[in-house]
């Protein structure tokens, strides 16, 4: 059975709930989470898993779908454990509603915005991280700028949104 997902108005005001693989979910806004985790100053980074969704491309340390009844928080902290094992707390800096292209077709999506620095063990989830790797600010920017491979629209609009929100 799919996860079940809420979906929202413009306010982010639950208006009804289905699961994340339905059909409908493309004509209303969805929730989702993205974590920004800072290890000794460098971000982490993780490469989608095959057979998911941008297998092969780089995301940040722990993204997601809310699911239904979460909060943002409760989301991101729960992407974070069963991404790369680390369970700790987060700041929350922020959500924006976005339009991104998922499986050629766009979809409407706020997006709640976390930040962490930790230092410890990583224990990633091979069904969802193929591979981490730890990039300076200067290192993402170069990526970006280049078009290096695994490098999407989706995770270009989430670095400017962290800069944006960070005050960077």
């Amino acid at each position: 059975m799919s996860e079940r997902i809420d979906l929202v108005d413009e306010n982010d005001r639950v208006i009804a709930t289905c699961p994340r693989d339905h059909p409908m979910r493309r004509h209303y806004i969805m929730r989702n989470v993205v974590v920004c985790l800072e290890d000794d100053g460098r971000h982490v980074l993780q490469v989608r898993a095959e057979g998911r969704i941008f297998a092969g491309c780089y995301d940040f340390a722990a993204c997601g779908a809310v699911h239904a009844g979460e909060t943002y928080a409760q989301a991101a902290v729960r992407e974070l454990e069963e991404e790369l094992g680390v369970s700790c707390p987060l700041d929350f800096l922020g959500k924006r509603l976005r339009i991104i292209v998922m499986g050629g077709q766009q979809q409407r999506i706020f997006t709640g915005l976390f930040h962490v620095k930790y230092t410890g063990v990583y224990v990633p989830n091979p069904i969802e991280v193929s591979e981490i790797v730890h990039r300076s600010a200067a290192e993402i920017e170069e990526m970006i700028r280049s078009r290096a491979r695994g490098i999407e629209d989706y995770f270009v609009e989430e670095w400017m949104l962290f800069k944006e929100l960070k005050g960077n």
